[in-house]
């Protein structure tokens, strides 16, 4: 009934099978997959866990698992509970808010949380799906969840899951099922961490905020953070990383394209620079089409403060900060199936490198 993709592992772009959901659910309880994660979870080996076949809760994607290349929905929505310690009868007190709407409760494949899945009314679209997402977010934290466990805020329809074990899950009866309807418009809360440390928290608008209103917060947040126009690093580097933001706003490609064109142009070689905007706004949407309505900003790895370092601590900072920027690239070169020899290279390099440190 409720169809999903299933995938040999989670290096696999494309779905290897179409599966009814509960199949899934079934062979979570009856142990099809018991040996490898009881073997996981006992050794913490992440070799292990990457090997394990993996799904899409939120239905069957296409050649990707962007969200843009939803074929079919599940209307089923996935909340990941992290480092929750009580017992299943004390998880199931805090989701007794959407109780009626439960579908399936069970151990997570590292045995340190809980898989819940909700069943709702019905996919529109992702603006429709964070709606829905914000509001079950929004009742288990009134219901005290956040206190006691780790649960994502951000939307995961892409998202994928992987296989677990655990005989004492529960799924319940499709038929006395109630959809859950409520919807929530929230705020887009920015957050800038350093070292895995919240610095600095703002708010973007609302969901349902223009592109020219959401443009103007996030303009003027990016500015804050990474300087005007020019004033640091290159202008090819400052449209990319503005793009990147208001991409993660959900900001559309198209209206952000013809606005930067318009306002941030080169007058001795506009043509060239018109290509040059357009291709920098292309690239980021693409590489960073997962994080599209999932505003966090994390560190950038930045020229000026590296030469300002002053003790190895800092330097190694910078250096794996700027091997996370070049992983990025080489997944988005694969992502585009480029020659391959090249990005083997690229990547043998900087893992001697991370392996040095």
């Amino acid at each position: 009934m409720y169809k999903v993709g299933i995938y040999k592992t989670m290096k696999v772009p494309s779905p290897n099978y179409i599966v009814d959901l509960r199949a899934i659910l079934e062979g979570i309880k009856s142990g099809q997959w018991k040996e490898q994660v009881s073997k996981y979870r006992k050794t913490k080996d992440s070799s292990i866990k990457d090997n394990l076949p993996c799904y899409t809760v939120g239905g069957v994607f296409g050649t990707t698992k962007e969200i843009k290349n939803l074929v079919t929905p599940s209307n089923i929505l996935s909340l990941d509970i992290d480092e929750f310690e009580g017992s299943l009868d004390t998880l199931m007190g805090y989701l007794a808010p959407i109780e009626s709407s439960l579908y399936h409760v069970s151990k997570s494949c590292g045995d340190k949380g809980y898989c819940v899945l909700v069943k709702i009314k019905e996919f529109r679209d992702y603006d429709h799906f964070k709606m829905i997402y914000h509001a079950v977010y929004s009742d288990l934290e009134e219901a005290g969840l956040d206190k006691v466990s780790k649960f994502d805020y951000l939307p995961n329809l892409n998202r994928l899951r992987f296989v677990s074990y655990d005989p004492n899950c529960l799924t319940f009866d499709e038929k006395t099922l109630q959809d859950y309807t409520k919807e929530l418009v929230l705020p887009i809360d920015v957050e800038i961490k350093e070292k895995g440390e919240l610095v600095k928290r703002f708010v973007i608008g609302s969901d349902r905020l223009s592109d020219s209103d959401k443009f103007e917060e996030v303009l003027s947040k990016f500015i804050e953070y990474s300087g005007d126009f020019g004033s640091r690093g290159t202008r090819h580097d400052w449209i990319l990383g503005l793009a990147r933001w208001c991409c993660r706003a959900d900001i559309s490609e198209s209206w952000l394209s013809s606005q930067l064109v318009s306002n941030y142009h080169n007058s001795a070689r506009p043509e060239v620079w018109r290509k040059e905007v357009l291709r920098c706004v292309r690239d980021s949407y693409r590489a960073y089409s997962a994080e599209r309505g999932n505003f966090v900003v994390t560190k950038k790895f930045s020229y000026d403060d590296i030469l300002s370092c002053s003790n190895v601590e800092q330097v190694k900072e910078q250096v794996y900060l700027l091997i996370a920027d070049k992983l990025n690239y080489v997944d988005y070169l694969l992502r585009e199936k480029k020659p391959t020899t090249f990005v083997e290279k690229e990547i043998k390099f900087y893992k001697k490198i991370v392996d040095n440190l």
